[in-house]
């Protein structure tokens, strides 16, 4: 990748977050200070999201890693109305603790169900979220994985399809965020084939696998 060329890709992607964040104005408002970090999704996955949930009808997301995109799925549901419900898996403590208080503080309670699922070995050699969270979904729509945390464990995010197959729609969306890293994008190509589903990746970060008829969400 040649400089002239990274510089036209950066500021492609500075120009589509710059206009995520504007679309996203509504949802920010009246909202104290949120903590916004690398770790976060960026503004454009969190529209694309929204897009989905809004013209898709998705009714029933779980996320795993919580963060900004509960908060702003949380007010979406409430500022619109919509009934939808969002299951947060969380594997830090304190910063479900965090999340849960910011929740309480902005009445945006009951449209979220936290999980505090630790790190733990679910199969012989294989480490993930604590599965008793698992029995306690519905039949989901929307699948949102932007964790567990993949520093020590690069491919810690694959066995989230197999731990929520079974409980997969007819139609739905599941979204990988990170997608910019070999590890996610072999991640995502590994979910499309399990699937028989089609990938998508959108502004180089975000992959999405669409099951049944959808309309475009991309910004």
């Amino acid at each position: 990748m040649n400089q002239k060329y990274r510089i036209h890709k950066f500021t492609r992607e500075a120009s589509i977050d710059s206009l995520a964040y504007q679309m996203l104005q509504p949802l920010l408002k009246e909202f104290g200070y949120m903590p916004l970090t690398s770790s976060s999704l960026r503004p454009s996955a969190l529209v694309t999201v929204l897009n989905d949930i809004a013209t898709n009808n998705r009714v029933n997301i779980v996320e795993f890693g919580c963060g900004i995109s509960t908060f702003l799925l949380a007010k979406y549901a409430k500022m619109n109305e919509a009934k939808i419900q969002l299951y947060s898996v969380e594997e830090d403590k304190d910063w479900l603790d965090f999340v849960a208080g910011f929740l309480k503080k902005n009445d945006l309670e009951g449209v979220v169900q936290l999980f505090h699922a630790p790190i733990e070995e679910v199969e012989p050699g294989v480490h993930w979220h604590n599965l008793s969270f698992v029995d306690q979904l519905p039949t989901l729509d929307c699948v949102l994985v932007d964790g567990p945390k993949a520093i020590q464990n690069k491919n810690i995010r694959s066995y989230a399809l197999k731990a929520v197959k079974p409980k997969l729609a007819s139609k739905y969306s599941i979204f990988l965020d990170d997608c910019h890293r070999n590890e996610e994008l072999e991640i995502l190509k590994n979910w499309s084939e399990q699937l028989g589903a089609n990938r998508h990746l959108y502004y180089q970060h975000l992959g999405v696998i669409f099951s049944g008829q959808f309309y475009n969400i991309a910004i």
